[in-house]
């Protein structure tokens, strides 16, 4: 069983280009379309990845002692794709509540409701106001959505990084999407 993290979201400014990442768009810039088609690209890459060693790489900086045995780590994986990989937020963080506290304040993400290739997808399972689970949109379609996911059940484990297709038209849970600005 894992531990769920409830990080409380910690405000951060970036300026420039992000570190690691030639070429990436300013911080504070929403990603161009190829930018979002590399963030679907450097997710699937990772699509088969069991929790272990092999995607404790998912928790740097200061989560690096954090591991995908014992920590939930959607969300790490999601910072891992678009900050660490990609430069393309300025965000690290471990906790789905920390992303969509930092989506509510405009602070480098918002809310949307027109969810695009790249977005993110937040989903409390069992509508209790909290946000349990982040996953990357690869696409939306009539009442679905498919997404790129860590710490997720697939064909190789319990968790690891899957693609999932979703029922969005469903009440069983909430969702919501987040974008980077």
């Amino acid at each position: 069983m894992f531990r769920k993290l409830t990080i409380a979201a910690i405000p951060l400014t970036a300026v420039g280009l992000m570190a690691g990442a030639p070429g990436a768009a300013p911080a504070d810039a929403a990603p161009t379309d190829p930018e979002r088609q590399k963030i679907v690209e450097t997710a699937e890459s990772q699509v088969g990845t069991v929790a272990g060693p092999g995607a404790d790489k998912y928790f740097y900086g200061e989560w690096d002692y954090l591991n995908t045995s014992d920590d939930a780590w959607c969300a790490g994986f999601t910072s891992w794709v678009t900050q660490d990989q990609l430069g393309l937020q300025p965000h690290n963080e471990v906790g789905v509540e920390a992303y969509v506290d930092l989506a509510e304040a405009n602070n480098g993400l918002s809310l949307t409701t027109e969810p695009k290739t790249g977005d993110f997808i937040v989903y409390d399972w069992d509508k209790n106001g909290v946000w349990d689970h982040i996953g990357i949109v690869k696409s939306i379609g009539d009442g679905t959505v498919t997404t790129i996911e860590g710490n997720t059940s697939g064909p190789k484990a319990d968790s690891q990084v899957a693609e999932k297709q979703r029922d969005t038209s469903g009440t069983d849970f909430t969702l919501q999407y987040i974008t980077i600005n």
